[in-house]
């Protein structure tokens, strides 16, 4: 539950402040699936090669992401359909 909180918490920052919040969950990621789940106590229930892919995802996912924010520019709104009428010229 705390890796919940703490993940989600990085995850919701990002909604109403920078995106760089989303790169430090994803990029603090593998470090907690090695520390908790490859080596400590979740070990017990979760499988090395689960956690193991999980952290390489995550840390590609964070490179991904820092790709995305210097170098991407966001995508734009959809703009509204155009209603086609006989009163628009």
């Amino acid at each position: 539950m705390t890796g919940v909180a703490l993940f989600g918490s990085a995850a919701g920052l990002s909604l109403i402040g920078s995106p760089w919040f989303v790169v430090a969950g994803l990029a603090l990621h593998p470090l907690w699936a090695i520390v908790f789940h490859y080596v400590g106590s979740g070990s017990a229930f979760t499988p090395a090669p689960l956690a193991l892919a999980t952290a390489g995802f995550d840390g590609a996912l964070a490179l991904l992401a820092v790709a995305a924010i210097v170098l991407g520019k966001p995508a734009p709104a959809a703009a509204p359909a155009k209603k086609q009428g006989r009163d628009r010229p």
